[in-house]
C-alpha cells in the first residue's frame, strides 16, 4: 500500500475519487538478520481492490482497508456500492466540515444522520414540467446509508472508533457469540470478540416508500429527423466512438455496458438476421446494470462493422498499449481476449470521455438545429421505442404486449421502468389520431360546404 500512495501522493485533486489497484491477498512481513523489516510477497494471485483518494492525492486509509477487509477477508466479488457509498460520504463531510469521528449523545446530530439528510434533501424527482432534479434515487439513499452503517460498525469492531454514552453513531447494542462447543478452544474465552448489533429502523423507517417518476412525456427519445443529424455528425467521429453510439440506440445498450462490451461476440453474419449475444459480469465482463445477464440482438450491419473493427489493425494497435488491468480482466473472463474498444493509452474507456464525446456532438448539432437537446441516455430510450413501433408494427399486436420483451432486452428491473415508454407510445398514437381525425373532419367541411 505504501508503494501506491508513494506514486500517486504528488497528485493533486479536487475531489474525493476512486481508483482500483492490485493487492496481495496475504502479504507477511518478517525481519532480516539485520532487524530490518522485508515484506514477503504471496503465492496468491493478486485481487483487484477499490482505493479512496483525497483531494490532495493521498490514501484515505481507513476506508481504503475497510474495502480491502471487504474483498480480500469477507471475500466479497463485488464492492462498488461500497465504495460510491464511502465515497459520497466523505465529499459530504468535506464540504460539511465534519469529522467522521464527530459523534454526539444524540445519533441524530452526528455524521451519519446529517449524512442521511443530506441524501434526502438531494433525492431525485421531477418538477411540473417533468424536468430532473436532484440526484439520488431512494434504493441508491437506502444502500448507501446500509453501507456507512457498516462502516462505522466495521470502525467500532476493530477499535478504531470509540464510543461511549457521549459519542453515539446509532443505537447499537453489543452481542457475544455464543460457542457451539464450550471445549471448542481452550482459549475460546480470548478468541471470542463481541459482534455490534446496529439498530437501523430509526434511520429507515421515515425515508420515502416510493421512487417519483418522470411523467411519460419525459422519456425523450431521438426523433427520425433529430436521428438522421446525429447519424450524420458521429460518422466523423473515430471508428470505436461511432460504433460505441450505434451500440446504443441500435441494441438498447448503458453507457457502462458498451464501453465494457466483450471482442468475443463477433463473428462475420452469413445472413441478414440479427445476432444474438447474452452479456453480464461472470458471462463476458460486461458491466450490466445490478451485474445481471441478458441476452441482446445486434443487427447484421452493426454485427459486420463490429467484426471487421474487431480485426481492424487501428484496434490491434491499441492492442498494443494494452496494459495489466486489461490483461487481468482476460484472467477473469478466459471467453474473451479483451475489451471490444480500447483508448489510445491502452486503457478501457471512461465514462467521462464518451459523455464528453456526445456532449461535444450535441453543442455542433445545437449550432444549427437549438432543440437537439438530449442526454447520452436518450440513445438508449431511441432503441426502447424503436423496437416497440417496429415490433407492434410488424406483429399487429398493442405496445403492451410486446413490453415484457423489451424490459428482457433492456435490462429493466422494474416493469414500471418499461411501461413509460409503452405510454410514451401510447400518447403519441392518440395524439397523431386526434391531429388525423381533425384533418379528415376540415376535408369534409371542404368538401360539403354549407350552402
Amino acid at each position: 500500500m505504501r508503494k501506491v500512495e508513494s506514486s500517486i501522493s504528488s497528485v493533486l485533486l479536487c475531489d474525493y475519487v476512486i481508483r482500483e489497484i492490485d493487492v496481495d491477498p496475504e502479504p507477511s512481513l518478517v525481519l532480516r538478520p539485520d532487524l530490518s523489516p522485508l515484506l514477503v510477497r504471496s503465492s496468491e494471485d493478486k485481487i483487484t481492490c477499490s482505493v479512496i483518494l483525497s483531494p490532495f492525492g493521498t490514501i484515505e486509509y481507513l476506508p481504503t482497508l475497510y474495502l480491502r477487509h471487504l474483498k480480500v477477508l469477507e471475500g466479497h466479488k463485488d464492492t462498488k456500492t461500497t465504495a460510491l457509498a464511502l465515497l459520497a460520504f466523505f465529499r459530504f463531510l468535506r464540504i460539511k466540515k465534519i469529522k467522521f469521528d464527530s459523534l454526539k449523545a444524540n445519533p441524530r446530530h452526528g455524521p451519519i444522520w446529517k449524512f442521511r439528510t443530506s441524501l434526502l434533501d438531494n433525492i431525485k424527482t421531477f418538477d411540473k414540467n417533468g424536468n430532473e432534479l436532484g440526484s439520488f434515487t431512494i434504493s441508491t439513499i437506502k444502500a448507501y446509508l446500509i453501507q456507512v452503517i457498516n462502516y462505522y460498525k466495521w470502525l467500532i469492531e476493530n477499535e478504531f472508533l470509540e464510543v461511549s454514552e457521549k459519542a453515539v453513531p446509532f443505537k447499537y447494542k453489543w452481542e457475544v457469540p455464543k460457542h457451539a462447543n464450550e471445549n471448542e478452544h481452550f482459549l475460546s474465552h480470548i478468541f471470542s470478540r463481541k459482534k455490534l448489533k446496529v439498530k437501523t429502523t430509526d434511520i429507515m423507517k421515515s425515508l420515502p416508500k416510493s421512487q417519483a417518476c418522470p411523467p411519460a412525456g419525459k422519456v425523450r427519445p431521438l426523433s427520425p429527423e433529430h436521428l438522421q443529424l446525429f447519424e450524420n455528425e458521429i460518422s466523423y467521429l473515430p471508428r470505436d466512438k461511432r460504433l460505441m453510439f450505434e451500440l446504443s440506440y441500435k441494441c438498447g445498450l448503458r453507457l457502462s455496458e458498451f464501453i465494457s462490451f466483450s471482442a468475443s461476440h463477433f463473428v462475420l453474419p452469413l445472413s441478414n438476421n440479427e445476432t444474438l449475444c447474452k452479456i453480464g459480469p461472470d458471462i463476458d465482463g460486461c458491466a450490466t446494470k445490478y451485474s445481471k445477464s441478458r441476452t441482446i440482438s445486434i443487427p447484421a450491419d452493426l454485427m459486420a462493422e463490429l467484426y471487421n473493427f474487431k480485426l481492424s489493425d487501428e484496434r490491434h494497435h491499441q492492442l498494443n498499449k494494452v496494459n495489466f488491468n486489461i490483461k487481468a480482466d482476460e484472467i477473469k473472463h478466459p471467453k474473451t481476449r479483451a475489451r471490444l474498444f480500447i483508448s489510445n493509452r491502452g486503457m478501457p474507456y471512461s465514462v467521462k470521455t464518451i459523455e464528453d464525446a456526445f456532449s461535444k456532438i450535441r453543442k455542433k448539432i445545437q449550432l444549427y438545429c437549438p432543440e437537439f437537446n438530449y442526454r447520452l441516455h436518450d440513445l438508449r430510450a431511441t432503441y426502447a421505442t424503436n423496437f416497440l413501433a417496429e415490433r407492434s408494427k410488424t406483429s399487429g399486436l398493442p405496445y403492451s404486449y410486446i413490453a415484457h420483451e423489451l424490459q428482457a432486452r433492456m435490462g429493466h428491473e422494474d416493469f414500471s421502468t418499461t411501461e413509460k415508454y409503452v405510454k410514451y407510445l401510447e400518447i403519441n398514437r392518440a395524439q397523431e389520431n386526434h391531429a388525423e381525425a381533425l384533418n379528415n373532419l376540415a376535408e369534409q367541411s371542404g368538401k360539403n360546404p354549407k350552402s
